[in-house]
C-alpha cells in the first residue's frame, strides 16, 4: 500500500517534470528560432531571462509565438536604450540632511518641447548620406551626441559590389558601394 502511493507520488513529479522540460524545450526552441530569424546575437544570461519571461506569459495563457515576440522586442528596446546617452539625475536636490548617495539615470530626459531642435537635427541627420556622417560629427558637441544616437540610423543597410549584372542597380561596382535606397526604405529580409 505505501509503495503504490510512493509509486503514484513518483509517476506525478515525473509528469510534471517531463512537461515543465518539454515547455523549456520549446520556449527555447521558438526563442532561438525567432531571434535568428531578427538577426539577434543572445547572450546565455538575456536567454535566460526570456525564456523565464516567456515561460511565466505562457502559463498566464498567451500564445507561444506572441509571447515570445513580445519579449524579444522589449529586448530590443532594452539595449536600444542602453545605447542612448543617458543623462545623470539626482532626486534628493540640495538637501544636506539627507544624502542618499543614490544616483538614478533618465535615459530619455528628450521628451519635451525644449529638446524639438534635437529631434529636428536627428530628423535631418536620417536624410543626409551616411558616409558624410563623421564629418557632422565634427561639429559640435550636439552634432555628435545626434550623429551617435542609434534611433535614427537604419538597421539594415545593402551594398552593391561585382558585375553590372550581379549588382542590381546596373553599373559596375569595383569597391563596395551602399546602395542608397537601403537607406530610405527599410529591408525586409
Amino acid at each position: 500500500m505505501c509503495s503504490a502511493a510512493l509509486e503514484d507520488v513518483l509517476a506525478e513529479w515525473t509528469r510534471g517534470e517531463r512537461l515543465a522540460q518539454e515547455e523549456a524545450s520549446a520556449i527555447a526552441t521558438e526563442l532561438e528560432t525567432q531571434a535568428r530569424s531578427q538577426r539577434l546575437l543572445l547572450t546565455d544570461a538575456a536567454a535566460a531571462a526570456l525564456q523565464r519571461r516567456v515561460a511565466s506569459a505562457v502559463r498566464r495563457g498567451e500564445e507561444l509565438e506572441v509571447a515570445v515576440g513580445a519579449a524579444l522586442q522589449e529586448w530590443r528596446k532594452q539595449i536600444v536604450r542602453k545605447q542612448v546617452q543617458q543623462s545623470v539625475w539626482d532626486p534628493s536636490g540640495n538637501e544636506t540632511r539627507r544624502v542618499t548617495g543614490v544616483v538614478r539615470f533618465m535615459p530619455f530626459k528628450l521628451n519635451g518641447s525644449d529638446c524639438l531642435d534635437y529631434q529636428l537635427l536627428m530628423s535631418v541627420f536620417a536624410m543626409l548620406p551616411l558616409q558624410e556622417l563623421g564629418a557632422w560629427a565634427r561639429v559640435s558637441k550636439r552634432w555628435r551626441g545626434a550623429a551617435s544616437d542609434p534611433s535614427w540610423k537604419p538597421e539594415l543597410l545593402m551594398y552593391a559590389w561585382g558585375a553590372a549584372q550581379r549588382t542590381g542597380i546596373g553599373s559596375q561596382c569595383r569597391k563596395p558601394t551602399l546602395v542608397e535606397f537601403s537607406v530610405a526604405h527599410q529591408i525586409i529580409s
